[in-house]
């Protein structure tokens, strides 16, 4: 198995986008859509939620937001 560099990317620099990307990726997750080995080796913030979707399974607005701001702080400490 090969390293993942998680690398966060600021396309837009918008935390709107960054955390609509999280919630659509939870989502996702939550549902058991799978994404490729591919497109989880890129660390975004929409394969970040996917993953814990994936893991956490359905869970209310709040929680998901609560989780997202969590990871955006911590994102933000990192850059």
């Amino acid at each position: 198995m090969t390293a993942i560099t998680f690398q966060f990317s600021d396309e837009h620099g918008l935390e709107d986008y960054r955390r609509a990307r999280f919630f659509a990726g939870w989502h996702h997750g939550a549902n058991g859509e799978v994404y490729t080995e591919k497109t989880l080796q890129q660390m975004n913030w929409t394969n970040l939620g996917y993953r814990l979707g994936a893991i956490f399974g359905t869970a209310k607005a709040s929680e998901i937001d609560e989780v997202y701001q969590w990871c955006f702080r911590l994102w933000c400490r990192c850059n």
